[in-house]
């Protein structure tokens, strides 16, 4: 799976002011210009920090579309995993970090490995320690040892759906995907599914792009993303170009 920077670049780069630009232009055209991530809603700040006040963006949609927020980082919708799968996770899954994407927080079940951009809990896979059963999101990064089997036990389970990206396997509750999450926004927020348009790059991505009434992707993704897109393009600046003048 390749991996393609859609809005804030890690290598150095950060955010294009290609983009900055046409995201403006596009805002004041009277159109909106969102975020959909398989992120938690309790990494808001870790966003707004990257972003650091050059885009204010009209709404926000966290961890593959189980919650969005408006302009105002208000809660306007939520979904949350099964509590039967929780409970079924918390008392058959051992030995393999999971982390469970809590409103106010992330839990590990392990202490994590590498650096957390969000307020986090360890539990040492004591799972009394959560605070109650609503989780918009369970992750796992699936190039672990035994992950695999994990990961296809965690996806047959009844209610809840699996979305993969360049590392971490998310499942959330079903009926849920970024996809849908972009057309709830638009009917929130006053727009049709025929006024939405999507540009990403991973797989947890196609959906989206797929469900968009325009979906864009770059020419260096993989071929099943680029085959759920209906324009190939090299960034945020040439998609907003395209739907400016193609309205």
């Amino acid at each position: 799976m390749k991996k393609q920077d859609t809005l804030y670049f890690h290598d150095g780069r950060g955010l294009r002011k290609e983009d900055i630009e046409a995201i403006k232009q596009f805002q004041r055209a009277g159109n909106k210009f969102g975020v959909n991530t398989g992120r938690s809603k309790c990494m808001y700040d870790y966003i707004q920090d990257i972003v650091n006040d050059k885009i204010d963006f009209d709404f926000k949609i966290f961890a593959n579309g189980s919650c969005i927020l408006d302009e105002d980082g208000e809660v306007v919708y939520e979904r949350f995993l099964p509590e039967d799968f929780l409970r079924y996770v918390m008392e058959n899954i051992r030995g393999i970090p999971l982390t469970f994407h809590h409103q106010s927080g992330l839990y590990f079940s392990e202490a994590p490995a590498g650096v957390v951009d969000s307020p986090y809990t360890v539990m040492d896979y004591d799972y009394s320690l959560l605070p109650d059963l609503k989780i918009y999101e369970l992750s796992l990064d699936y190039s672990l040892p035994d992950a695999q089997e994990v990961m296809e036990k965690l996806a047959s389970y009844p209610g809840v759906v699996a979305a993969k990206n360049s590392k971490f396997c998310d499942f959330n509750a079903e009926g849920t995907s970024k996809g849908i999450g972009l057309v709830k926004a638009a009917e929130l927020f006053g727009f049709s599914k025929e006024q939405t348009a999507a540009i990403g790059d991973s797989y947890n991505d196609i959906p989206m792009i797929r469900d968009a009434e325009v979906g864009f992707t770059f020419p260096e993704s993989d071929q099943p993303v680029k085959d759920a897109a209906n324009v190939l393009c090299d960034g945020i600046n040439e998609a907003v170009d395209y739907l400016m003048n193609n309205e």
